[in-house]
């Protein structure tokens, strides 16, 4: 009986969000397209991260053929096998993350998945409090070598509906995103950055930034991951990329 409501649910919200994709016009802003060259385009592992918020505008990221799809982690529960058809009737890769799962068994799906695919979308505060950033992305980015992005969609006149923005049709969206950002400074420091970056992308648009800025504690640390079972990572080429962040901070 869930399976079958979760089914309808699904498809009524793919049909929504074809109605907004149809009528709406989507682009990549230039950051975007900067930030991609440096992170995406050098076959780096890539965790873009949001504010939990803006959940149902990343939907609307199908339109999006120069970024493609990423990797969803999706939780369990009627909402995450609804979230999980959604995206994968539209042809993005999902991994399932039940609640119950320990932080180290979640960690290692996450690296799987991100190993695999190259490139995972996942809110920077899942859970609760709201806009803190979790140490999740932080611990993948440095157990696979990868970057963290900030991702921000532009929705001029998206409405809040249950605490989340809700995509309408016939409106004007576009892809933010930062700088990427190597996970070699401290956990507070990357926390501090993120939601810098996340809060900056949303001040010239429409959606007002968030102010609650809660202190975590640090979480166990990325646990180790037999190089055996998992497929071969990218090559990356971390000079390279260092100097490309030293020159657009100069």
């Amino acid at each position: 009986m869930v399976k079958a409501l979760a089914f309808c649910v699904a498809r009524l919200w793919m049909g929504y969000l074809a109605l907004c994709r149809r009528t709406s016009h989507f682009e990549l802003s230039e950051s975007a397209e900067a930030s991609l060259a440096e992170s995406w385009d050098l076959r780096i592992p890539t965790i873009f991260v949001f504010w939990q918020d803006e959940s149902l505008l990343t939907g609307l990221l199908a339109q999006v053929e120069r970024l493609r799809w990423p990797v969803r982690p999706l939780p369990s529960g009627f909402w995450g096998q609804v979230a999980e058809r959604c995206w994968s009737e539209g042809g993005a890769p999902t991994l399932h993350v039940p609640n119950g799962m320990s932080w180290d068994m979640r960690q290692r799906t996450l690296a799987r998945g991100l190993w695999a695919h190259r490139r995972i979308l996942m809110p920077a505060d899942e859970g609760k409090p709201r806009y803190a950033v979790r140490p999740m992305a932080w611990q993948l980015a440095r157990g696979s070598q990868g970057c963290l992005v900030a991702l921000h969609v532009e929705a001029p006149g998206a409405q809040k509906l249950f605490g989340q923005y809700l995509p309408l049709p016939f409106s004007e969206y576009r892809l933010q995103l930062s700088e990427p950002y190597l996970a070699e400074a401290s956990l507070e420091v990357t926390r501090r950055t993120l939601k810098e970056s996340l809060d900056g992308l949303r001040r010239p648009a429409s959606l007002s930034p968030p102010t609650h800025d809660g202190t975590l504690e640090l979480e166990p640390e990325f646990p180790g991951v037999n190089a055996a079972e998992l497929p071969e990572p990218p090559q990356t080429d971390l000079a390279y990329v260092h100097g490309r962040q030293r020159s657009s901070r100069a």
